[in-house]
């Protein structure tokens, strides 16, 4: 194996990279706990094996309450270290249950550029005379039935295996139902949990952040079928925004600004913020960013990275474009009044490097 195919092999995509990090976060603070609980406070008499599944019925906010520190110092350490839990732990599941999406999303990608193309190639096959014309294939609605049940699918294994986790913890059918609903819901009323039994913590360790992010990828799915019906379903009249548009005329930018604020997928004032950004970025006010533009901001970075290396600090600029371009008082004096301007509309000084 070569050295080239050896980093292509290595080089992970920003989304696994971030979910990598999350299951370090939520490791990272298992072993906290592990030892706070276990050897600073040895008052408690906990194992490691007890830290770590309490640590994790903390911050799933499951908290079954069958076991909970009994000292001061634990139990002040334990507000702080719930809060930071339920922040860290809470991020890292949405960061795992959005890498599981994209993975199901990427599937999905696969597939239909596969439909596209069989259908292009009896098209295709269909004008040369060797076969038949294509039949117009007809999508299904965003909410089927189908689409629904791959909803809740996670959900519904996830129970099932919580069903079979109370069963081998010796529950009757009702109550290992009755046990899983609760801990997949992050209900957790306690009454039933594997505290009583040490591989039945192990197995709860895995399976309470698992079953966790199942559950919120079922709900960010219903969501997004639910969003898609709704675009689906609602009326869109070109004429109207024909005649709100000043010069009669709509660029694909402006339709697509439209459409989300009619929808109600972006909040207009994010679409104000991308703007004034863009503003300061575009010098020459020519509402194209070109290779003027390019230059001037590079040579803005020049500078600044010259000024923070003799304060001591530290910058990397790695141009892109290389075009020679000197501004002229002109351009710094617009380029700096953009700036002004983005300042006030964020309330705060921005950065553009």
């Amino acid at each position: 194996m070569t050295r080239t195919s050896s980093n292509k092999m290595l080089k992970l995509s920003p989304v696994t990279i971030s979910t990598l990090s999350a299951v370090c976060y939520i490791l990272f603070y298992v072993f906290v706990g592990i030892v706070f609980y276990v050897y600073v406070v040895e008052e408690e008499g906990w194992t490691p094996l007890h830290a770590a599944y309490f640590a994790l019925v903390t911050s799933t906010t499951i908290g079954y309450g069958d076991i909970c520190p009994s000292t001061t110092i634990s139990r002040l350490f334990t507000v702080v270290y719930g809060f930071i839990g339920i922040t860290v732990v809470s991020n890292a599941i949405s960061v795992i249950a959005n890498w599981m999406m994209d993975q199901a999303k990427a599937g999905e990608r696969k597939r239909m550029k596969e439909r596209i193309a069989k259908k292009e190639k009896a098209m295709i096959d269909a004008m040369e005379g060797d076969g038949p014309p294509p039949e117009p294939e007809k999508d299904p609605p965003p909410n089927s039935t189908g689409a629904y049940v791959g909803a809740f699918l996670p959900m519904i294994v996830f129970m099932g295996l919580g069903v079979a986790f109370g069963l081998a913890l010796e529950f009757d059918v009702v109550d290992s139902i009755y046990f899983a609903f609760a801990t997949c819901t992050t209900i957790g009323y306690g009454d039933f949990s594997p505290v009583n039994s040490n591989w039945g913590m192990l197995v709860a360790c895995f399976y309470m952040p698992l079953a966790i992010v199942a559950i919120t990828k079922t709900l960010t799915d219903i969501g997004d079928i639910e969003m898609r019906t709704k675009i689906a379903s609602k009326e869109f009249d070109i004429l109207d925004l024909l005649k709100a548009d000043d010069d009669g005329s709509i660029y694909e930018v402006e339709f697509l600004c439209s459409l989300l604020l009619q929808y109600e997928l972006v909040d207009e004032g994010v679409l104000d913020a991308f703007k004034a950004q863009f503003k300061a970025l575009d010098s020459d006010g020519s509402g194209v960013l070109d290779e003027k533009d390019i230059a001037f901001i590079e040579s803005k970075l020049k500078g600044a990275s010259k000024s923070n290396s003799r304060g001591g600090g530290q910058y990397r600029v790695k141009p892109k474009v290389a075009v020679r371009y000197d501004p002229t008082e002109e351009d710094l004096a617009k380029f700096g009044q953009y700036l002004i301007d983005q300042d006030d509309l964020w309330g705060h000084p921005r950065k553009y490097y």
